[in-house]
């Protein structure tokens, strides 16, 4: 199973109160961040979307930024993807919630 979290964070945080890991892309936010998921084991970071640039000062949360101002790539620093789309697709992230619809056929054309 996969965890997807959306919301500025940094790289390395895993959303519990144990995450001391260091990542080297904490200098840089995460906007999105993908977990792997197993039966009594700790998520597992497997891909993220981060921001290439440091910010001037600390967003919201939830100020979504544009696909030119991140990176897409896994959690040692790689680039592995070119865009959101290829990004979103590679680990079968529902942005726009699409599958919740309940409609087979256009969850299927949007694969």
């Amino acid at each position: 199973m996969k965890v997807v979290v959306v919301g500025w964070a940094r790289a390395s945080a895993d959303d519990s109160d144990e995450s001391l890991g260091i990542s080297p892309l904490d200098e840089r936010p995460a906007w999105i961040r993908v977990f792997k998921v197993l039966p009594h084991a700790k998520p597992l970071l497997v891909a993220l979307a981060w921001r290439k640039k440091r910010f001037a000062s600390a967003p919201d949360t939830y100020d979504a930024p544009k696909d030119d101002e991140l990176a897409y790539g896994l959690p040692n620093g790689v680039v592995k993807w070119r865009n959101m789309e290829e990004f979103a697709h590679a680990e079968g992230i529902d942005l726009e919630a699409r599958s919740l619809s309940g409609d087979l056929r256009r969850r299927q054309a949007h694969l």
